[in-house]
């Protein structure tokens, strides 16, 4: 698979969660290592049998857990779920079902010390193991033997997910996986990083994806914010991990590009099979890969990276009549409804309207007062 990508001219890259471990895996399922992470710890007040379903301890349970993806105990091997918890005594949890996570149940003495899971809340599908154990060692081995199969590069995703404290676990989990890998990565990526880690990744604190809605505000708000303390450490901010909406338009990408240009920081996009339908794909891409070459080509003057910067202009990058690229701030018209969007731009003395349908095909009826106003290039015989 490795061979193949390379052969298309693309480098691989591995994506892993490094903190994490699935709860299907072989270290929750049939017994629950004792290595992975416990937020709290309980000492059983009464002995539990197989049959038990209230589990008394000596500790207040007040406080514990109450997502309820992720109220899961661990007493020896055994995962049990619970419904509730008493804050008087005799404390304890209430409503239990043992076995949770498919793991065996068993009979747990008097005194037996066990405690609450740290569940992943997103999606709850993961544990977030113990780094002050052996196991982010053993982690780090399965994964350096998928990365030295030919991959390029890595992407320490859930690095947030560490035992605290943090600004010591995190650059220390990426450090232990980063020690195995047989061929240095030509870069690394984090979805989270202390000043301990800026010297093994090229970029961290990866965003995740914003709701198109609000998309300019919180680029503005958050990563293009956040890049200019990156740059100090001399890396790099992952924009974030942009999705193909119904509502995505070809601005909207435009806009976190110029942004991501301005600091030469990366983005990550997803691409299904469903983005194919979306009616402005081709221009979406377009726009990526307008950008892309721009950055390849190192056409941004630093006085360009400068003015892009600016959260509250936006611009746009045009082809000119000599197929040159050619920076352009540009202006949003309001519209009175959703289906068209509409930008003005001024050039060499000239005034151009950019539109485009955001919803498929339609008809625009505009009065401007002139006689010819449509050029499908620039530079062309009829403009405004």
């Amino acid at each position: 698979m490795v061979n193949k990508i390379r052969e298309a001219g693309i480098i691989p890259g591995l994506h892993f969660l490094q903190t994490h471990m699935g709860v299907k895996t072989r270290y929750v399922t049939h017994v629950v290592d004792y290595r992975l992470n416990l937020k709290r710890h309980f000492t059983l007040a009464k002995p539990l049998s197989k049959d038990d379903t209230t589990i008394y301890v000596e500790e207040n349970p007040r406080g514990s857990v109450k997502h309820e993806k992720c109220r899961v105990l661990r007493f020896g091997g055994e995962a049990i779920y619970y419904e509730g918890f008493t804050t008087e005594r005799p404390y304890c949890f209430t409503g239990c079902r043992r076995g949770h996570y498919d793991t065996y149940v068993t009979d747990h003495p008097l005194g037996e010390i066990g405690g609450i899971l740290d569940v992943s809340e997103y999606l709850a599908t993961s544990l977030y193991i113990d780094q002050r154990t052996s196991i982010q060692d053993e982690i780090a081995e399965h994964l350096a033997e998928a990365y030295n199969t030919g991959f390029g590069f890595v992407y320490y995703d859930g690095s947030e997910g560490a035992t605290e404290p943090y600004e010591i676990y995190i650059p220390y989990s990426q450090y232990r996986v980063y020690n195995k890998l047989e061929k240095e990565p030509l870069f690394c990526e984090g979805a989270a990083k202390s000043h301990f880690s800026w010297h093994m990744l090229s970029g961290g604190n990866a965003f995740d994806s914003f709701r198109m809605d609000e998309f300019k505000k919180k680029i503005a708000e958050f990563p293009l914010c956040e890049a200019a303390e990156m740059a100090k450490d001399f890396t790099r901010v992952n924009f974030g991990w942009w999705r193909f909406a119904e509502d995505t338009r070809a601005d909207i990408f435009e806009y976190g590009t110029s942004k991501v240009a301005s600091w030469d920081c990366p983005i990550s996009f997803g691409y299904r099979k469903e983005s194919e339908n979306h009616p402005r794909i081709d221009d979406i891409l377009e726009v990526i890969k307008r950008w892309e070459e721009v950055r390849e080509k190192h056409i941004l003057t630093d006085a360009d990276k400068l003015m892009l910067r600016d959260p509250k202009r936006e611009f746009t990058m045009l082809i000119n009549e000599n197929g040159e690229y050619e920076l352009t701030e540009y202006f949003q018209i309001e519209m009175p409804d959703d289906e068209v969007t509409a930008f003005s731009f001024e050039r060499n003395g000239r005034s151009y309207v950019v539109c485009w349908h955001n919803k498929g095909k339609g008809t625009l009826t505009l009065n401007l007062g002139c006689d010819a106003v449509y050029e499908k290039e620039l530079g062309g015989k009829n403009c405004i």
